[in-house]
């Protein structure tokens, strides 16, 4: 935890001390951090696994919102302001989380006001992330949505090889659905058709040339 690109600015014996306040936690799949709507009460640092952000709606529908990985912090402006969760987040695979709660973060950051600079910075590259992508989805159909969902999986789960690159990330038609508000079927109907896109069992390789090219065109 304390090797966490949020932390890496700090003294060895700072990390040490925020090593020693969080309390570590291993999660197997589907077990679910927070929901919105409950107090925020802590940070979680995940240090191995995936952990699924999203929302529900009235009628029961399900959209996810990103998926975060190894580096990335949750719930970070709880140290600002006083507030609620506005998601739910869920593992979808075994994960190592270390929570540092609320009121003793608090007063790491007051004795390291740098780190609190840090946290701004990184509240507003997400601000930043949530706003890029709902412009790339705006104005456009469903299988140019997918499309433009595959190349932001790729660049951020996926692994070059043999001129194509593999979606390091388990997902079934369902979750690529919950991404866009869509259905499994416009998803599995949309992917079928899209250039540059093969799927393997619950992985998916992108052509990114092809896959780009029919972006272009269909701006």
């Amino acid at each position: 935890m304390k090797d966490l690109p949020l932390f890496d600015h700090l003294k060895p014996e700072q990390r040490m001390s925020i090593l020693e306040l969080a309390a570590k936690h291993d999660y197997g799949a589907g077990r679910t951090l927070f929901h919105e709507g409950e107090d925020k009460k802590a940070l979680y640092l995940i240090t191995k696994g995936k952990v699924k952000l999203w929302k529900s709606f009235p009628g029961g529908k399900k959209v996810t919102l990103w998926i975060a990985r190894p580096g990335d912090v949750l719930g970070e402006d709880s140290l600002f302001v006083s507030t609620k969760h506005r998601k739910n987040a869920t593992t979808i695979e075994d994960s190592f989380i270390c929570a540092c709660y609320k009121s003793e973060f608090e007063l790491f950051v007051k004795d390291n006001p740098e780190l609190a600079v840090r946290i701004i910075k990184n509240l507003g590259e997400k601000l930043s992330h949530s706003e890029n992508w709902r412009g790339l989805l705006a104005g456009h159909d469903k299988k140019s949505q997918l499309g433009r969902l595959m190349i932001r999986l790729a660049d951020r789960f996926g692994t070059a090889r043999n001129g194509s690159t593999k979606i390091d990330l388990d997902v079934t038609h369902r979750d690529l659905a919950d991404f866009l508000g869509a259905s499994r079927v416009t998803v599995t109907n949309s992917l079928g058709a899209l250039p540059g896109v093969k799927t393997d069992n619950s992985h998916i390789r992108v052509d990114r040339e092809k896959l780009e090219g029919f972006l272009a065109e269909n701006t």
